[in-house]
């Protein structure tokens, strides 16, 4: 479970690190961040027309020679060179790097802004979604807002930031917190309204209830079915919807405007392997489709789980390992994970985990069943080698059709791009 407060230590750290973005290299070399703050400059004029030859591939941006990644300042009197379709393509993070795309980091209560993604401000982003041709949803918890980063811009397009349940036009409507989002195949956006305890959909700006009423774990159509903390979700190819229902410890699926339990049993939590429908889980928060078959990030019993058949299994963790005593990788079943709250496929036989409580991106080979850490070393704020750089709670993720990983970087309130 989230907690709204961190531990005043790992606060302070927090503020006193920061997020460094801009990444220098020489000569296509990768070298340690610059150590610039918050890029508090414009963002580079991109001008196709003077990119020459010998620009290094890498480089979004070189300036007196020097190249650049991630945004930059605009020093006065200094030549440019900028290559567009590198800042486009990758967000301006090179591979094996770990950048911020959007957010400034700050982190007082109830801040919200639009506009510049560096310079645009999340509270409590807890849920990511690709979008198709470009782009991320954002689930900004505390801001009761679902929002758009794009050509680094953000934008809201759903919530008022006032909580409750009103439906119709989208920035008029209310959100009571939105824990989950996911894109449909004609592009509505799903949204797991965990406080209303509803499922949503945003479509043509119209923000509708699908699912859901008051907080229960009951099944049935529109009115009666009832959900009690939907988080994670994910769709198949018919937009049918499956939900990790953390409250009542279960994962749900809609179909056809019908909840149902697909595993699990309502309010009992646990763990129990075997049989989908009498299997336990404690506080299920991530899902992930692959065909017919659904992982789970089961967040309290700090384990990755897979319905399969009927059957729950383990994936990977060790429900009776202590989670503070750190992140373990290696064989999957003595891996160790603490709070881990989110799972993607990356499309090359591996699951990526979002491990909240060691502030580390896991991978599971699915092929091997061996875990390995590839984004994160310690709780803080910064950018830089994946291995090197620094998060505070990495708790939800996604992957675009390049494989790179957008995460949703908690009690940083920023969005976080791993590019492999």
């Amino acid at each position: 479970m989230v907690l709204r407060t961190l531990p005043l230590l790992a606060a302070l750290l927090v503020l006193q690190l920061g997020c460094h973005q801009i990444l220098s290299f020489t000569h296509g070399t990768a070298a340690h961040p610059t150590e610039t703050g918050t890029a508090d400059g414009p963002r580079p004029v991109v001008d196709s027309r003077r990119v020459p030859d010998t620009l290094d591939p890498k480089c979004a941006c070189k300036i007196d020679g020097q190249c650049y990644e991630a945004e930059a300042p605009n020093p006065a009197n200094k030549e440019q060179i900028c290559d567009p379709a590198v800042s486009l393509k990758s967000w301006g993070v090179a591979h094996g790097y770990l950048g911020t795309i959007a957010g400034t980091g700050a982190a007082d209560d109830g801040v919200f802004l639009d506009g510049p993604a560096l310079k645009a401000r999340f509270d409590g982003p807890i849920a990511v979604a690709v979008v198709p041709g470009g782009g991320v949803y954002v689930a900004d918890n505390w801001n009761l807002r679902v929002r758009l980063v794009r050509d680094g811009l953000v934008s809201t397009v759903a919530g008022n930031g006032t909580s409750g349940s009103r439906d119709g036009p989208a920035l008029d409507g209310e959100l009571m917190g939105p824990q989950g989002v996911a894109v449909a195949s004609g592009g509505e956006v799903f949204i797991s309204d965990k406080g209303a305890g509803r499922l949503r959909v945003l479509k043509e700006g119209i923000l509708s209830t699908i699912a859901g009423s008051n907080p229960a774990c009951t099944d049935g159509g529109l009115g009666t079915g009832k959900l009690n903390g939907p988080q994670g979700l994910d769709l198949d190819g018919t937009d049918q919807a499956y939900v990790a229902d953390s409250e009542c410890a279960t994962i749900r699926k809609l179909s056809g405007g019908a909840l149902t339990t697909l595993a699990g049993v309502a309010g009992s939590s646990g763990y129990k392997n075997g049989p989908a429908t009498s299997a336990q889980f404690s506080h299920p928060t991530g899902v992930a489709l692959d065909g017919d078959t659904l992982f789970v990030a089961d967040e309290l019993n700090h384990v990755i789980r897979v319905i399969v058949g009927g059957q729950v299994q383990l994936v990977a963790g060790d429900p009776k390992a202590d989670p503070q005593l750190g992140p373990q990788d290696g064989a999957a079943e003595q891996a160790r994970f603490n709070a881990p709250h989110d799972v993607a496929l990356d499309g090359k036989g591996g699951l990526y985990v979002a491990d909240c409580g060691n502030s580390r991106l896991r991978r599971i080979d699915l092929t091997t069943r061996q875990v390995t850490t590839v984004a994160g070393t310690a709780w803080g704020c910064t950018d830089g080698p994946a291995k090197e750089a620094a998060m505070a709670c990495a708790i939800a993720l996604a992957v675009d059709s390049g494989g790179r990983v957008y995460i949703a970087d908690f009690h940083n309130n920023r969005i976080r791009l791993y590019n492999p």
